[in-house]
């Protein structure tokens, strides 16, 4: 063996495993007698050769003392009288460390001086009925403790019978605990309780004892919280009798204690406020008081007071909650205009879904606050890992005048990996390709490698002059992909032609209710979509009613002028207008009105209306396809030569 020099000793190290002091020694020889060990411990040692210092310690090694008798006696020895010829002893075992082994059984011994009786019980619990005895008389008594290395006795108490039976009772329960009533105050009571079957009754453990106290009156309050408005102005607080039949005057005592409340400024203190119970009252009775809370008119928190029950009464037991806690909840509502604002992480792992979305709920536990709508936002989460390529813009608007149109695409969420082609076309809606604008047909886009979120590429759309009054038109353009159609947009174009419209003539002249043709001639531009015009009269000398007097109807249509869209009216055309008219005598003044921006009023938007004598031929306009319409009171006819 390797000793790395000459073992001058050896050190040796131990420890109970049972707990307490370790030790060592440190010898020449290679055996030692160790002594003063305690019985029944178990010991765990090592050992180390020392050369020139200390080497690695031996394996540990343990071994375990024989038992011996307790070094103590047993503890806390007492007895009862049971009855006249019975006494209940108990006590308890040693302490842990003085045991010295395990109690294998306890010996009883006991003597009458006079008549030299003589007891000697054997028992393994720590509690045991001595009998018979004489009535009244008294014996010595001694308990001993053996383990198996022998026993220790304590020192000899006086035990005596009584003179008659004492309080004995027996109790049943189906449940793991029972309670007793009706038993004497600041009085020793033993029990021992044993388990049944269906089969009979076991044995009973060990008495145990217990010594009840001096009865008193139980009060509580009867909540350990309350809560109440600022502006309910009170709050009552109660206490509550807890015993059955109350025999005598008592009183509890309540007092507030300030937490965040502030007295006389949330709340009226209360100083030693006297509940009174009187004789007669049962369990569960109240005493209450009404406690004054004060409205401050400030937006804060809730706020929180105390009130503490006490007593000066030594027959009265105060038992929980005799302290509760009171809310003041704020009756001042806040209303907030300012933002603030947080931020919600988002993961970017998982895998590509065009988007998610969850939802956000504002709440608040603050009775201050009052929440508007909305109080739940929606969160759509685009993907980041998906490629959308949308229309910058849904609906784009231009003018003749400008000429073009600039429609974008932009990457609305991802970012483009491998190169990516789209495609745009254009579709009639009430704008025709190659009259108000110039047609694509799958025009390409591409988007390359790199491009990344709000980037965009755009193409130029052609607008044409048409020089007609058409009034504002649209026209479709479409985003396409491999897949088909991917989104659209609309593109408005503004008309900037104008169309002057008025009378032909500014004075017709007609007999008593006569069709009177009214003429309406376009005096310059082009008209390429229907227009509706209106006829608004005016009383000028006429005192009788008429087709068109204010009031029955100010307003009356002339005429759709076209019957589809793209139709155009040279200029110069004229337009019949059939009116029946039923003046006696007077004049009407007639305005011709257009609700398109693009027509302009002329000088002859205003014309008369008179009657003449009967016989006389009306005026005709210079149409002779309209005159002989009017002549023959042909309105089919009329209305036909006036759509050319």
């Amino acid at each position: 063996m390797d000793r790395n020099g000459v073992v001058r000793s050896y050190f040796i190290s131990c420890s109970p495993l049972e707990g307490g002091k370790a030790f060592s020694h440190s010898v020449t020889e290679s055996n030692i007698t160790l002594t003063e060990l305690h019985p029944f411990y178990t010991y765990e040692c090592r050992v180390a050769a020392v050369t020139i210092g200390i080497g690695p310690y031996t394996a540990k090694y343990e071994f375990k003392m024989s038992p011996a008798a307790p070094s103590s006696p047993a503890q806390n020895i007492s007895f009862v009288p049971i009855n006249s010829t019975s006494v209940l002893v108990a006590w308890g075992p040693p302490s842990l460390s003085a045991q010295n082994g395990v109690i294998l059984f306890y010996v009883v011994l006991g003597s009458e001086p006079e008549t030299r009786a003589v007891l000697n019980f054997t028992v393994v619990s720590t509690s045991v009925m001595v009998g018979p005895l004489l009535t009244y008389y008294t014996y010595t008594c001694s308990i001993g403790v053996f383990t198996a290395g022998g026993g220790t006795f304590a020192e000899a108490i006086t035990i005596q019978s009584s003179q008659g039976d004492s309080d004995h009772r027996t109790f049943s329960s189906q449940e793991p605990s029972v309670s007793l009533h009706s038993l004497a105050s600041r009085t020793t009571y033993f029990y021992s309780i044993a388990a049944g079957t269906i089969a009979g009754t076991g044995p009973f453990s060990d008495f145990q004892q217990v010594t009840t106290l001096e009865e008193a009156v139980n009060i509580s309050l009867s909540q350990g919280s309350y809560s109440t408005y600022e502006l309910a102005g009170h709050v009552e607080v109660c206490a509550r009798l807890l015993i059955e039949g109350l025999d005598k005057s008592v009183h509890v005592i309540l007092s507030t204690e300030p937490g965040t409340a502030i007295g006389d400024v949330n709340f009226i203190p209360l100083h030693n406020h006297y509940f009174h119970f009187s004789p007669g009252m049962h369990r569960d009775e109240t005493q209450c008081v009404n406690m004054t809370v004060l409205d401050d008119g400030v937006v804060k928190d809730d706020e929180e007071l105390y009130a503490v029950l006490s007593t000066d009464d030594p027959s009265v037991g105060l038992k929980e909650p005799y302290r509760a806690v009171i809310t003041l909840i704020n009756s001042n509502c806040q209303k907030i205009n300012s933002s603030t604002c947080t931020n919600i992480t988002l993961s970017k792992e998982g895998p590509a879904i065009h988007w998610e979305e969850f939802s956000v709920y504002l709440q608040s536990s603050d009775a201050s606050v009052v929440l508007s709508q909305p109080s739940v936002a929606t969160v759509v989460v685009t993907d980041q890992d998906y490629l959308i390529l949308l229309f910058a813009r849904q609906e784009y608007f231009t003018s003749e005048r400008v000429g073009h149109v600039q429609v974008c695409v932009m990457v609305s969420s991802g970012h483009v990996e491998r190169p990516t082609q789209v495609y745009i076309s254009t579709e009639d809606m009430s704008a025709t390709e190659g009259t108000e604008y110039t047609p694509l047909h799958s025009y390409p886009l591409l988007f390359s490698r790199g491009h990344q979120e709000n980037d965009s590429l755009c193409v130029a759309i052609g607008i044409q002059h048409n020089n007609c009054t058409t009034g504002t038109l649209s026209f479709g353009v479409l985003l396409l992909d491999t897949t088909g159609v991917v989104e659209r947009a609309v593109i408005r174009i503004e008309d900037i032609d104008v169309m002057e419209i008025g009378f032909e003539k500014t004075n017709y002249v007609f007999s008593e209710a006569a069709v009177v043709p009214l003429c309406v001639k376009i005096y310059s531009g082009q008209l390429a979509t229907e227009l509706a015009l209106k006829v608004q009269s005016y009383d000028e000398s006429a005192h009788d009613e008429t087709g068109l007097s204010n009031e029955e109807a100010s307003t009356v249509p002339v005429y759709w002028s076209g019957r589809s869209t793209g139709f155009a009216a040279a200029i110069a055309s004229v337009i019949i207008v059939m009116v029946m008219m039923k003046i006696r005598k007077g004049s009407k003044k007639l305005l011709l009105v257009s609700s398109e921006t693009a027509t302009h009023p002329t000088d002859t938007s205003c014309a008369v209306v008179s009657n003449i004598g009967e016989g006389d031929s009306p005026p005709s306009c210079e149409d002779s396809a309209a005159s002989s319409a009017v002549q023959h009171n042909d309105t089919d006819a009329l209305i036909a030569s006036t759509a050319m």
